[in-house]
């Protein structure tokens, strides 16, 4: 009898320990790096990690970005606020807003049209099917250094 009840114990708990699994997180890897335009740092550059394969039923946890400060770091986040993101092959894209006078950042989540704004990326840069740059993300990878050029 006490085999017996020790056996559906650990049935029992095998089943939790299953279910727990299957319901955490994924592991996020905290993402740094810097970004530079035409080699100066530059602030609010948006850096958007995308996967690097097409794929409509990607976890958020698998598209990331962060907004470089004045000495154009950044540190990448997903979507509900967590830092970090899956390790994987990523597509980088980037975006950079700026009033007319190219004085103060835009809302680097808000639209690139209006009157005033101006985006100071170029358009290969910021298209996920045409930016040459890519990243993998691993635990032995996860510092990067991207240098787009303003023209």
């Amino acid at each position: 009898m006490f085999a017996r009840r020790a056996t559906q114990c650990l049935v029992v708990l095998a089943g939790i320990a299953l279910l727990a699994s299957c319901s955490s997180q994924p592991t996020l890897i905290a993402v740094t790096g810097t970004g530079t335009i035409d080699g100066k740092p530059a602030s609010g550059v948006q850096v958007r990690f995308q996967p690097a394969e097409v794929d409509e039923k990607a976890p958020y946890t698998q598209y990331a970005s962060g907004v470089t400060d004045a000495q154009g770091r950044f540190t990448l986040s997903v979507g509900d606020g967590s830092e970090g993101i899956q390790a994987g092959n990523y597509k980088v894209v980037f975006s950079r807003r700026v009033d007319r006078n190219n004085s103060q950042p835009a809302n680097p989540k808000g639209k690139a049209e209006g009157p005033g704004v101006v985006e100071l990326i170029p358009s290969r840069y910021r298209d996920r099917n045409e930016t040459p740059v890519a990243a993998k993300v691993s635990e032995n990878s996860k510092e990067f250094t991207f240098e787009i050029p303003s023209k």
